[in-house]
C-alpha cells in the first residue's frame, strides 16, 4: 500500500511541469493586478510614458531611469514597470524583450489598462507585442484554459505574421 501511493505521488510530480506557478499564487497576482491597472492607467490621450515636464517627475518613480534633456525629461521604463504578471515578464525576458520601444511606451499602458488603441508607426517597430501582451493578459487574469473555448482571435494580413 505504501508504494502505490509513493508511484501516485511521482507521477504526479512528473506531471506538473517545471516552474508552473501554484493557484494559490496566481489568484493573489490576479487580484493584485486588477487593484494596479485602474491606479497605473494613464489619462485618455495622454502619451504618458514618453515625455513629461522636469515638474511632475515625482520620488514614486525611483525605478525608472530619468535622462535630462533640454526642458523635457526622458523617462526610461521597462517591461517590468507595468501592471503585468510575472509569468509575461519572464516570457519577454526570455525571448531576450527587455527594452520597449517608443510605440510600446506610449501604447502598453492604454492598452493594458483595457482601452482600444490605433498604432501606426514603421515595420520593426514592436507593434505586435502591443497587442499580444495585452490579449495575453487578460487570458491570464481571467483563469481561460482550453476548455473555455475561443479565447482571442486576431486577424492579420500575412501567413509570416500569423506565424
Amino acid at each position: 500500500m505504501f508504494k502505490g501511493t509513493a508511484k501516485k505521488r511521482d507521477v504526479k510530480q512528473k506531471l506538473k511541469k517545471k516552474g508552473t506557478p501554484k493557484w494559490k499564487n496566481v489568484v493573489a497576482e490576479c487580484e493584485l493586478l486588477e487593484k494596479r491597472i485602474p491606479k497605473e492607467t494613464p489619462p485618455h490621450g495622454v502619451a504618458y510614458y514618453r515625455f513629461r515636464p522636469k515638474e511632475e517627475v515625482k520620488e514614486a518613480e525611483q525605478g525608472a531611469k530619468v535622462i535630462d534633456s533640454c526642458d523635457k525629461t526622458l523617462i526610461k521604463i521597462r517591461f517590468n514597470d507595468l501592471p503585468i504578471s510575472k509569468c509575461t515578464i519572464n516570457g519577454l525576458f526570455k525571448a531576450k524583450f527587455t527594452k520597449m520601444t517608443e510605440v510600446q511606451r506610449t501604447s502598453l499602458p492604454h492598452s493594458v489598462g483595457g482601452r482600444d488603441m490605433i498604432c501606426c508607426a514603421r515595420t520593426g517597430s514592436g507593434k505586435t507585442l502591443c497587442y499580444l501582451i495585452p490579449v495575453v493578459e487578460i487570458l491570464y487574469r481571467k483563469r481561460w484554459s482550453m476548455l473555455d473555448g475561443l479565447g482571442a482571435l486576431i486577424l492579420v494580413p500575412t501567413r509570416e505574421l500569423g506565424m
